[in-house]
């Protein structure tokens, strides 16, 4: 075979396999060509499936959409920022009009309106096709810095642009992560750059005038991935050195002539950690919200600037930790400290002064009595806050607060509950642990359904709801869609994401099947027509539920699946092992993690068995995880297991984002068609029965 080809044997902790696909990963083109083929056997078994989603996403739907990916205005020095999203470019722009102190924030409607709006960055223009990352625009609105991913791989593309002509005024820079930042007086930008395994590794500054370089620091810890940030009053740079369980952080004047990095003192580098800049008695201070293995919840402590060289003992603490909720990072403002808490699996808001101790404390209640989420902070001297409610099957719903209100409130109009409902239901599992279940349906179904059951369940990641408008009509053709809070995500706490890692990795599989016991067990679902959908490492727990017990399911889609966690955790050289093995462990290391990922993981557990129906879809540019898992994953299925058919998708675009907002529809749309086809469900209208391909 071409360029060394063949079957790659392994040898790890007295363990030997031979892996039948490795050698690919060496051989790009040789990879390219297998995508290809199977993209073109995937295009003609989906034909039937695409040819129904193109009718599900009509206008109406596709509009949907794209009311739901727009976003508030903000405010920038004197203009209000507005993206708006062109559908038929697949790319956004950003406008903007004068800030005017007796006006509220524009709408898009209002904007489209108004004579004075003008086009503040044209990025169909620009870069069409490309994802955007950051924009970020100088303090007199005449310069806008922002980054583009040009082909979905993550390697962004920083861009310095005149707002008024439209034009670069410095040669683009690439291999960047998106974030980026333009110092208060419009002189320089800075930009963290990748290194050869695409870690954001090192801090660059260019200055406008002489176009000279500067490095602010290079991280030498390859466990460690820099973040980058300004803080809200514009005069601070913030910068994280930061893994999933260890963090070092750094702060510049972004007014200073050399803009040096100086590192914050006395907070611990082992644990979770996120800062922001404010004031306190009239002096600049630090916010921090830390959490340890002692304090998983998290405090919030504060320190003023100018003590940067102090001890510990130089924090104070504003917020204690408390067992009962979790502290999100606090959102700062010059008269204001807005603190999401979790408590219970439920958001909450609170406002409060920043003094020492907390005055002013008050809680924002909205009158649906929903879950509220930040959408956007106002500007450093502003007070409105904007807030939303969302939900899996009613358009997002979005308020204001007064943050200098005595009792705050927002007003939001009521949920319709009429035709669809929400419930929490739980599953119990052999150690008797609870696990919540998300349930949605319509209200007026009837006996056990159909179900489409979701999952994820790694990085203390929360699954919350998120409208999708072709959901609905898997709803109403009478599925049931449930998502199951197993452990490892994130929304009991810390401790329920911790006990899922490691070693510990297997009970987020035995969650699911706890959540569809009690699923069926309450006559919710339909033992018979049961999908189970997850992607990235909600892939991996939907490959490794499906081979412990596949006759449970009768369709089983998996989106950029990360089905090969043994093989990626042995090469370091690969772009997350590093960062990720706090996660996972480190099976070179630990024979006992090598066994436990051996035990789990979906490539090498495929068993001669009856299997479901498989769609896999990859993207061919995912920086994350190589479509080349997805292709072990399915001809493995292809070569051990019996039933099928076993589906390869494979799509243009990177892990976050197919190659247009358009494309990335469409593929969901595909999805829900063909798992309607499995689930024996007409999307226009009724169940038909089982498919009887099974």
């Amino acid at each position: 075979m071409m360029n060394g080809a063949g079957p790659m044997a392994t040898i790890s902790h007295v363990r030997s396999w031979t892996d039948q696909w490795e050698w690919l990963r060496n051989s790009p083109d040789e990879l390219q060509r297998v995508l290809e083929d199977e993209a073109e056997c995937s295009e003609r078994v989906l034909a039937g499936p695409a040819r129904r989603a193109d009718a599900l996403v009509g206008v109406p739907v596709a509009d949907l959409f794209y009311e739901q990916a727009s976003q508030p205005a903000v405010r920038s020095g004197d203009f209000w920022y507005l993206m708006v999203l062109d559908g038929e470019a697949g790319s956004p722009s950003i406008m903007r009009v004068p800030h005017d102190s007796d006006e509220p924030e524009p709408t898009a409607t209002d904007l489209m309106s108004d004579p004075r709006a003008q086009v503040a960055l044209n990025v169909a223009e620009l870069a069409p096709g490309a994802s955007l990352g950051s924009v970020v625009f100088s303090s007199d609105g005449r310069i806008v810095c922002w980054t583009e991913d040009p082909d979905g791989s993550e390697s962004y593309r920083v861009h310095v642009t005149s707002v008024a002509g439209q034009k670069e005024l410095l040669d683009p820079i690439d291999g960047c992560s998106g974030s980026v930042v333009l110092d208060e007086k419009g002189s320089r930008v800075v930009w963290v750059g990748l290194d050869g395994t695409r870690r954001p590794a090192a801090v660059f500054a260019k200055s406008f005038s002489d176009g000279r370089v500067t490095v602010l620091h290079h991280e030498c810890d390859e466990r460690l991935r820099l973040r980058m940030k300004q803080c809200v009053s514009g005069d601070f740079l913030l910068l994280d050195a930061v893994s999933r369980t260890m963090v070092r952080h750094f702060i510049s004047r972004l007014g200073a002539a050399d803009l040096r990095l100086r590192q914050v003192a006395g907070l611990p580098f082992e644990g979770r950690s996120t800062l922001d800049v404010g004031e306190l008695d009239g002096r600049p201070a630090l916010f921090a919200t830390v959490a340890t293995d002692d304090q998983p919840n998290g405090r919030l402590l504060v320190r003023f600037i100018d003590r940067l060289g102090g001890a510990e003992g130089d924090w104070r603490c504003l917020i204690e930790h408390d067992e009962r909720s979790v502290l999100a990072p606090v959102l700062v403002t010059r008269r204001n400290l807005v603190i999401g808490r979790r408590r219970e699996g439920h958001q909450e808001i609170v406002i409060a002064k920043p003094t020492v101790p907390l005055t002013g404390i008050r809680s924002v209640r909205g009158a649906t009595g929903s879950e509220l989420s930040v959408t956007a902070l106002p500007d450093w001297d502003g007070s409105v806050l904007r807030v939303g409610v969302s939900s899996y099957v009613h358009r997002p719903l979005s308020g204001r607060v007064d943050l200098d209100e005595t009792e705050p409130r927002v007003e939001l109009a009521a949920l319709n509950e009429d035709v669809y409902e929400t419930k929490e239901l739980f599953g119990e599992t052999a150690d008797g642990v609870r696990v919540p279940i998300t349930l949605v349906g319509r209200r007026d179904r009837t006996g056990p359904a159909p179900c489409l059951l979701s999952v994820y369940g790694a990085y203390g990641v929360n699954q919350r709801p998120n409208y999708n408008p072709l959901l609905l009509k898997l709803l109403d053709a009478g599925v049931v869609f449930a998502v199951a809070h197993v452990r490892g995500g994130g929304e009991l706490g810390p401790r329920w994401h911790t006990v899922a890692t490691g070693l510990g990795k297997p009970l987020t599989f035995t969650d699911v099947l706890a959540c569809l016991d009690a699923l069926v067990a309450r006559r919710t679902a339909d033992p018979n027509r049961v999908a189970l959908i997850g992607g990235s490492a909600g892939g991996l727990a939907v490959g490794a539920v499906l081979n412990l017990a596949p006759e449970r399911f009768r369709a089983v889609v998996a989106d950029m699946p990360f089905v090969d966690p043994l093989t990626t955790m042995m090469h370091p050289d690969l772009p997350l092992t590093i960062s990720d093995r706090s996660e996972w462990g480190d099976p070179l290391a630990d024979p006992r993690i090598f066994e436990c990922i051996r035990g789990y993981s979906p490539c090498q557990n495929v068993r001669d068995a009856v299997y479901p129906p498989v769609l896999a879809t990859v993207r061919t540019r995912d920086a994350r995880v190589s479509p080349l898992e997805a292709l072990k994953w399915i001809r493995a299925l292809r070569t051990t297991a019996r039933g099928g058919p076993f589906v390869l998708r494979v799509r243009s675009g990177g892990h976050l984002h197919a190659a247009s907002f358009d494309a990335t529809v469409h593929d969901t749309a595909v999805q829900y068609a063909w798992i309607a086809d499995q689930l024996g469900v007409d999307l226009t209208g009724g169940c038909r029965g089982p498919n009887p391909s099974r």
